[in-house]
């Protein structure tokens, strides 16, 4: 059996090319050495927590799947590896799992939100702006209802109250136009604001939405 070192001079070596048999050869190794990872890659998948939204991982049950999944796009980045060394595979291999998890939460949140028919659909875009988070947050308290639709209903009922609470209009208005999905330039242009601005107001919106939800 080839030592993992061997292995990647292999891939090393057949990419240069990418043709013929020492190209065969390449993807042979590579296929090899990411499936003696297989364990370790599991490992990772069990231990997953969604980036910025802590108690969301892969569900149980679905380990393995999501293991599997990250062995095939694993196998598949071949052609975009341009490391030499153990470590750079390793990370690679790493950051190839970590994306291939948050795909399977956002698949299934998707499909716990379409099956709850809740009306708030952006929850899993990968934006990675404060709009996106705030989608999320809502989710998270949607989805502590055993009754999925009369509790989304209820909880979007309580975000109303404590956006009315709010003693500040611009923030009441960003929260409000964020929920019906509303772009912050969109909503700076209307208001009268800068994008800078409605971004701080969402944001502190957030987290006053937070703490009236753990209030409830």
């Amino acid at each position: 059996m080839l030592r993992e070192d061997r292995l990647l001079e292999l891939v090393v070596s057949g990419r240069r090319n990418r043709t013929g048999t020492e190209w065969d050869i390449a993807r042979a190794a590579w296929r090899e050495l990411a499936a003696r990872y297989s364990g370790l890659v599991l490992g990772w998948v069990e231990a997953f927590e969604f980036p910025g939204q802590p108690g969301v991982r892969i569900p149980t049950g679905n380990e393995e799947d999501a293991a599997q999944e990250a062995f095939e796009r694993a196998v598949s980045m071949l052609g975009n590896f341009r490391g030499v060394s153990l470590n750079e595979f390793r990370a690679a291999l790493r950051t190839c799992t970590k994306n291939t998890c948050m795909d399977h939460c956002r698949r299934v949140l998707v499909r716990a939100r379409h099956q709850a028919g809740s009306v708030d659909e952006v929850v899993v875009e990968e934006e990675g702006g404060d709009r996106g988070r705030f989608d999320a947050d809502i989710a998270r308290i949607e989805e502590r209802r055993a009754d999925a639709r009369s509790g989304a209903r209820e909880d979007l009922d309580m975000i109303a109250r404590a956006i009315e609470a709010m003693d500040n209009s611009d923030m009441q208005a960003v929260l409000r136009r964020t929920i019906e999905q509303v772009a912050s330039k969109e909503i700076a242009t209307d208001l009268g604001l800068t994008v800078t601005n409605v971004d701080q107001l969402r944001r502190r919106g957030i987290q006053k939405l937070k703490e009236a939800m753990q209030d409830e």
